[in-house]
C-alpha cells in the first residue's frame, strides 16, 4: 500500500489538494454569500426603518395639521358661544329689569285695588245706612199717611 502511495503521490496529492482546496474555496464562497445576504438584509432593514420613519413623520405632520384645524374650529365655536352668551345675558338683564318694573306696577295696582275695595265697602255702608234711613222714613211716612187717613175718616 505504501508503494501505491509512493507511485501515485502526485495523483493523491492532487486529489487531496482538490478536495481541500475546493472545500476551502466553497467555504469562502459560502462566506461571501452569507455576507452579501446579511448586507442585503441590513440594507432592506435600513430601508424599512427609513420608510417607517418617513411614514411616521408624515403621520405626525398630518396629525399636527388636523390638531391645528380642530383647535381653530374650537376657538371659533367658543367665540360664537361667548357672543351668543353675551346676547343671552343682555336679554336676561332686560327681562329682569322689565320684571322689576312689572312687580312695581303690580304692587301699585294691588295698592290701588285695596283702596278701591275699601272705598266700595265705605260706599256700601253709606248705601246701606241711607237705605235703612230711607226705609225708616218711608215706614214713618206710611204710618203717618195711615194715621192721617184714619183720623180724617
Amino acid at each position: 500500500m505504501i508503494q501505491i502511495i509512493i507511485e501515485n503521490w502526485e495523483a493523491i496529492s492532487g486529489i487531496i489538494l482538490f478536495l481541500f482546496g475546493g472545500g476551502f474555496f466553497a467555504w469562502k464562497l459560502k462566506r461571501v454569500e452569507v455576507k452579501e445576504a446579511t448586507s442585503s438584509a441590513e440594507h432592506k432593514d435600513t430601508e424599512a426603518v427609513k420608510a417607517i420613519r418617513d411614514l411616521y413623520g408624515s403621520f405626525v405632520d398630518d396629525y399636527k395639521q388636523q390638531y391645528e384645524e380642530l383647535k381653530q374650529q374650537m376657538k371659533q365655536e367658543r367665540e360664537q358661544f361667548n357672543s351668543q352668551l353675551g346676547i343671552i345675558r343682555e336679554d336676561l338683564n332686560a327681562v329682569k329689569k322689565e320684571n322689576i318694573e312689572q312687580r312695581k306696577d303690580l304692587r301699585i295696582l294691588h295698592k290701588e285695588n285695596k283702596e278701591l275695595r275699601t272705598d266700595i265697602n265705605n260706599w256700601r255702608e253709606k248705601y246701606n245706612a241711607l237705605k235703612l234711613e230711607f226705609d225708616l222714613y218711608k215706614a214713618k211716612d206710611e204710618q203717618l199717611k195711615k194715621i192721617s187717613s184714619d183720623g180724617t175718616a
